[in-house]
């Protein structure tokens, strides 16, 4: 066990006790082995402290914000290169398989930059998108159905995130502040 004492925020006096008491009520432990002056020491730097800690805070939430940045782009780019992911399964059921789940996950993206463009356009605008993308779903389960009562998973998830990705880009352009209502109601298949 170490020897402590305890330092009150007033001279911090040697006592027996085992921990100190700073100016907000917080009990710290510390060894016997810091002198009266690192105690003055510590005294006059802790405001630089406390702005140290501010400015490693903001470090780090920098730091984290581009580690978010970086894996959204990782995730993104994992997309763009998935349908190959998905080719190195040799039986067509597990090929299957792996491209429903993009499939889905494609769709619900779909649907979430979807209602996140109808969020910062017009009302007039927002019912020609609406007719637009069921023109557009209509389209897709055309395209992507070979037979009647069969799909082609691989297709749909081909023809989503094409469509993601052109409404992605209408609604940055939106946010930009150049939102363009002739290319949101616009037929891009």
């Amino acid at each position: 066990m170490i020897p402590t004492r305890e330092c009150h925020t007033s001279g911090f006096a040697k006592t027996s006790a085992k921990s100190r008491v700073d100016g907000i009520g917080h009990r710290h432990v510390r060894p016997l082995g810091l002198t009266m002056a690192a105690d003055i020491l510590l005294m006059q730097f802790r405001p630089m402290a406390k702005a140290r800690g501010f400015l490693l805070r903001a470090f780090m939430m920098k730091r984290m914000f581009s580690i978010f940045a970086a894996g959204v782009l990782l995730f993104s780019s994992h997309l763009a290169f998935a349908s190959g992911e998905c080719d190195k399964y040799r039986t067509s059921y597990d090929r299957t398989y792996c491209f429903s789940k993009l499939f889905l996950e494609s769709d619900r993206e779909l649907n979430e930059v979807y209602t996140d463009l109808r969020k910062v356009i017009r009302d007039e605008t927002k019912k020609q998108l609406t007719l637009v993308q069921r023109e557009w779903i209509r389209y897709r389960d055309n395209s992507c159905q070979p037979q009647p009562g069969t799909i082609n998973v691989d297709c749909n998830y081909r023809v989503n995130r094409e469509r993601t990705e052109y409404l992605r880009d209408r609604l940055r352009e939106c946010r930009a502040g150049t939102c363009r209502d002739d290319q949101i109601a616009r037929k891009n298949w």
